[in-house]
């Protein structure tokens, strides 16, 4: 007999009561965020208490209207009728997440990554992460971090934890979130000190399961001092990695090396995805990677003639 029923608690009806159950919000609160969402949608719908207890019930009331599923689409990230269709005896939800099966579609993906991200269920994907490195003929830079992210968890996002850290800054860093596609972002910070600084990125609407979201922040401060080269550490799987960079007043390039490293340690050249150039004298440089998993790094070193 299954733990619930020895617990004398009732397993969930629904997808959509699992899901309620799941949260931390009441059923006042999840009606309330079902009418604010459907006006940031601009759709004339009303949820009240009882409507949404008798739908977590499996108590279909009439024929929904498409408004109404298209906010309850918005709101839990899966069609009306997986939510109003059963949940898994072991908890875990067995419909699939709106837009999780037209995601491939969208991005244009191939069928080997299909399945390649399909396997990384339960998991914030990064699909890219682009990374442009500025830096100015007196060692003054300043980077912007844009990343195109798919939720593939059960649960919307509603943050994601950064950091970035630098040898020198000339201060505290300033952050900056980019406000250049439909996801809002707050930077909540939590650690900063001169060369430091650890945040959150606060979403706005969350990232709903099987939805992508664009979003990006700037830091500007910190400074090089002649060792010049770029780091990342990847936190997260990684379809695609690029970084930019154009380092001002460096006329002559000795060299430049690129490696990745793998979670084991093993370190690889990875000299065949650099790209470079001049733009007067400027030096201008691309590093590109893909199929990244957490734990590992990718690097980009120049030196000056």
């Amino acid at each position: 007999m299954p733990n619930d029923h020895r617990n004398g608690a009732r397993p969930p009806r629904t997808l959509l009561e699992q899901l309620i159950k799941q949260g931390e919000a009441t059923y006042e609160e999840q009606a309330a965020a079902f009418e604010k969402a459907a006006r940031a949608l601009g759709e004339p719908a009303t949820m009240s208490v009882r409507h949404l207890q008798r739908l977590a019930a499996g108590q279909r009331t009439g024929h929904a209207t498409p408004t109404t599923r298209r906010v309850m689409r918005q709101l839990y990230g899966y069609s009306l009728d997986d939510l109003l269709g059963p949940a898994s005896a072991a908890g875990v939800a067995t419909a699939t997440p709106a837009g999780r099966a037209s995601f491939a579609d969208e991005l244009g993906l191939p069928p080997h990554e299909v399945a390649e991200i399909a396997s990384l269920a339960g998991h914030l994907v990064d699909l890219s992460v682009t990374v442009d490195l500025h830096i100015a003929a007196d060692g003054l830079c300043s980077v912007t971090y844009r990343y195109h992210s798919l939720n593939l968890s059960d649960r919307p996002v509603h943050r994601a934890p950064r950091d970035l850290w630098f040898q020198h800054s000339r201060g505290k860093l300033d952050l900056v979130a980019l406000r250049e596609g439909t996801t809002r972002i707050a930077l909540q910070r939590m650690h900063t000190a001169d060369n430091v600084a650890k945040f959150a990125c606060q979403f706005s609407p969350p990232i709903r399961p099987g939805e992508t979201a664009s979003f990006g922040y700037r830091c500007s401060g910190a400074e090089f001092r002649g060792d010049w080269y770029w780091r990342q550490q990847f936190v997260r799987h990684t379809r695609a990695y690029t970084l930019n960079v154009r380092h001002e007043g460096l006329k002559d390039v000795g060299g430049i090396t690129a490696t990745e490293e793998l979670p084991d340690g093993t370190e690889t050249l990875a000299q065949e995805t650099i790209s470079w150039d001049y733009d007067g004298d400027d030096l201008i440089m691309t590093f590109v990677r893909d199929h990244l998993e957490p734990d590992q790094y990718a690097t980009l070193r120049w030196e000056h003639v």
